[in-house]
């Protein structure tokens, strides 16, 4: 396989597995929807690099560390306390005016991008994801040997992700005109993604 077709599948991939409503994408949406179109995009771009380091780790790291009974179990624990601690924080949020078509400041846009990073950097499940596509590349025969296939694999999640939470900071913009009363209620649903989130990983430690 070439490099460039494993970029492309790997974009692929990413894309379409960042399609359905998730932790992400929903707070991509979230931030259009209160800051503006242009929060939202910034929101997507702090994505980026979570994504790519999570794929870079996930190849060659999450296997090894798996295997590690103690670790394995540190690292539940600690995502449990984080899905229940953002579960509170959005369940009691209070919700934010709708931006329509007003243009967000750069604070916006800073806030954006911070949510967006710390969204995907607590984004955890995204290792075993990645971790399963590489293992089904290895039984097709396919090998990384270099560096440069590695980062090309890392680079292509994060920009197929990046693609389509972008269209969701579309949707976002585009939903605000049909469903204002949306707002109200996406905190609710936040805060029920990471509660489920956070039982899921208190299953796991039983």
């Amino acid at each position: 396989m070439s490099i460039v077709l494993l970029f492309l599948l790997t974009f692929l991939i990413s894309a379409i597995g960042s399609a359905p409503p998730g932790l992400i994408n929903l707070m991509v949406m979230k931030r259009a929807i209160a800051a503006g179109r242009k929060a939202g995009v910034f929101a997507a771009l702090g994505t980026i690099i979570p994504e790519f380091v999570y794929t870079y780790i996930a190849v060659y790291g999450y296997l090894t560390i798996a295997k590690d009974e103690a670790i394995g179990h540190h690292i539940q624990v600690v995502g449990a306390v984080v899905f229940f601690s953002m579960a509170a924080y959005y369940l009691f949020q209070k919700a934010e005016k709708p931006g329509l078509d007003i243009a967000s400041s750069s604070k916006d846009n800073f806030i954006s991008f911070q949510r967006g990073f710390f969204t995907a950097s607590i984004n955890l499940l995204v290792m075993p994801f990645w971790a399963f596509i590489a293992l089904s590349l290895h039984t097709y025969g396919y090998e990384f040997t270099e560096q440069v296939e590695l980062i090309a694999f890392a680079s292509a999640s994060a920009l197929g992700a990046l693609g389509m939470f972008l269209l969701y900071a579309r949707l976002g913009h585009l939903i605000v005109y049909r469903m204002e009363k949306l707002v109200q209620y996406t905190n609710k649903f936040l805060a029920l993604v990471f509660l489920v989130l956070g039982l899921y990983q208190l299953v796991r430690l039983a």
